[in-house]
């Protein structure tokens, strides 16, 4: 019987005390590439240097998709490196929640300033701080860093998160740039129960754009989340328990 106990547990998904880990999802296979409109837009990845590079997006809007195989929670941390290697083209890296999603990148073509901004849409299949495209959703944005992405140059985010007194993650994000005089710092509020569940870069580039983007030294640390029992698998285990001490007397 107590083995029967374990297994349902085991089944259902009993959340467990684990330890926080870290992900580089840019060294793992797992990342989808999807093309919506346009010509043609191209990806490719180096896994032994760690870069997802947007080669070609020609008029075209594409994003590149990585589902997280436990979702992490807890204290969330994340750093990554974005190279811009083209004057015409914009990017757009999002982490993507189980409630709301936050967009961190450019508004247009030319314009290296990055912005960021939040969204209650979380299946969307892009994120853009210009204008959306399909199946795609806009962000109210907000300025982060002037000239973080001049061309050629390499901007660095990283972050943190921590819970506030009303419950709220708030998100500690950091932004520097080869290009940039000096670092940005702002607190954003991811709402209650944040939990990452993907990440994504989204790529939109004008005519004739190649070379635009690299991303590189991507890592995520958090703490994996395993979903509650549901209320007739906590009855179920609650029966077997009562089945197990009548066997005893």
């Amino acid at each position: 019987m107590k083995k029967s106990v374990i297994a349902l547990m085991a089944l259902a998904g009993v959340a467990m005390a684990t330890e926080p880990v870290t992900l580089t999802p840019l060294t793992e296979e797992g990342w989808s590439h999807t093309v919506r409109t346009g010509k043609t837009a191209t990806w490719s990845q180096n896994a032994t240097s760690g870069t997802l590079t947007l080669d070609n997006s020609n008029w075209s809007q594409t994003s590149a998709t990585y589902d997280l195989a436990t979702n992490l929670g807890g204290t969330l941390g994340f750093s990554v490196d974005i190279t811009r290697g083209s004057v015409s083209g914009g990017v757009s890296f999002v982490l993507i929640g189980t409630e709301k999603s936050l967009t961190l990148g450019t508004k247009g073509y030319t314009d290296g300033t990055l912005f960021y901004g939040t969204s209650d849409n979380v299946t969307a299949s892009s994120y853009y701080l210009n204008e959306a495209w399909e199946n795609g959703t806009t962000m109210d944005s907000s300025s982060l860093l002037s000239s973080a992405c001049n061309y050629n140059a390499t901007a660095t985010l990283t972050g943190s998160t921590a819970v506030n007194a009303e419950g709220n993650t708030i998100l500690t994000l950091t932004a520097s740039s080869t290009s940039a005089d000096s670092t940005a710092t702002v607190n954003i509020d991811l709402g209650k129960n944040f939990v990452l569940d993907k990440i994504m870069f989204c790529g939109d580039g004008a005519n004739n754009a190649t070379g635009i983007w690299t991303i590189s030294n991507l890592s995520v640390t958090g703490t994996p989340v395993i979903p509650e029992p549901s209320t007739a698998t906590l009855s179920l285990l609650a029966l077997c328990g009562l089945a197990s001490r009548r066997r005893r007397k």
